[in-house]
């Protein structure tokens, strides 16, 4: 199953995704900052964030971050995140499958591994969704 999405552009940002999924329970936002200098690099997030604006707010901040940080390091690199909201009818197994469907989706485009909440059964759960998302079983 594909997660419903829409497609959103803020004007420093290349694109922002909210996605949902009510089988599972899955919802959130991936914003990809800069693809300029080579896919975005960054992660998923699994929150309790109390309101949607909330979530968002922190897809942004986070991605943007990302890419001053792939600048900094030199690394031809952009900024992206994912945040997942967690709550309590989160089907976990299922919701990080279908959030595979959506990275893969993406064409390389953006390359993600844990953060906050994320565990390795999660990351698995994922990787599983697409051949092309193995790397994302892996920290980086």
């Amino acid at each position: 199953m594909r997660p419903h999405t829409h497609s959103l552009h803020f004007d420093r940002f290349e694109n922002v995704i909210a996605f949902a999924d009510p089988a599972s329970g899955l919802r959130g936002f991936l914003a990809l900052h800069s693809t300029r200098l080579g896919p975005a690099m960054g992660g998923i997030r699994l929150w309790p964030y109390e309101r949607p604006d909330l979530a968002l707010a922190d897809a942004l901040r986070l991605s943007q971050a990302m890419t001053y940080k792939a600048a900094l390091a030199e690394l031809r690199a952009g900024g992206g995140m994912a945040v997942i909201v967690d709550h309590p009818a989160l089907c976990r197994e299922e919701a990080f499958t279908v959030f595979g469907h959506l990275v893969a989706g993406l064409e390389g485009r953006f390359f993600t591994g844990p953060d906050v909440g994320v565990t390795d059964e999660d990351l698995r759960a994922a990787a599983r969704a697409s051949r092309g998302l193995s790397r994302l079983a892996r920290a980086w």
